[in-house]
């Protein structure tokens, strides 16, 4: 997997995060430095930490597995796209009907909120098991730079949507987290078309045992 793809990856996994970081910007009506850092310290936080979770319960399985990580990589990116569009649609259907409660930025608030949008996160770390990516932090296909670009990405984006949303009207607003939301779901539906047409091609690519090659091993084992 290359860096590009994981920033990608990381820049859709904000954007549920992305989303609550602009309604809660918008209800509190305006921008705060210590609201920003909140939002990007729990978000951030979170979706760096859940594909580490995601990867750890899956990665001793991924060498098992070869011939069908790919349609695995792909259902769960294409499950996650779905959603996330959908969400968008009934989002911005609502019309933003939840706009004007006021924002909560307390201990158990940011723990839910933040659980909430990085289970999509955790999905992820599953498909970083299975595609070759590895623990050790001497090659660039490691686990912790992957997670730290995911983290570092989110706290800049729910920090900017913060603000963003303390500063921009509501109906606006809705209208911005529907077209996130759906650029979101769009890039994590083509890279999971990306993996999964790779993974068939290097599957189809490998050297396939033959009836007179199976007849001669057979022949070998009897004599």
């Amino acid at each position: 997997m290359e860096i590009w793809e994981v920033l990608l990856i990381a820049v859709s996994l904000a954007m549920d995060a992305l989303a609550v970081s602009v309604g809660k910007g918008l209800a509190s009506g305006r921008a705060k430095i210590s609201n920003m850092l909140i939002c990007g310290a729990w978000f951030g936080g979170f979706q760096m930490i859940m594909p580490l979770i995601g990867f750890a319960l899956v990665g001793i399985f991924a060498n098992n597995l070869k011939f069908i990580t790919p349609w695995i990589s792909f259902a769960l990116l294409a499950f996650l796209g779905v959603k996330m569009i959908v969400e968008g649609v009934k989002e911005r259907k609502s019309d933003g009907a939840d706009k004007k409660k006021r924002p909560e930025y307390g201990f158990v608030t940011m723990l839910l909120a933040a659980i909430a949008t990085s289970i999509d996160a955790l999905a992820v770390g599953v498909t970083f098991a299975f595609n070759d990516v590895s623990y050790s932090i001497l090659t660039l296909n490691n686990i912790w730079l992957y997670t730290a670009i995911i983290g570092v990405v989110t706290f800049v984006i729910s920090a900017a949507g913060n603000a963003i949303g303390g500063g921009l009207g509501a109906a606006f607003g809705i209208r911005f987290k529907f077209i996130a939301e759906l650029i979101g779901g769009i890039i994590l539906l083509g890279l999971g078309v990306k993996f999964l047409v790779e993974g068939i091609i290097a599957v189809s690519s490998q050297p396939t045992v033959t009836t007179a090659a199976i007849a001669a091993m057979s022949k070998g084992w009897i004599l």
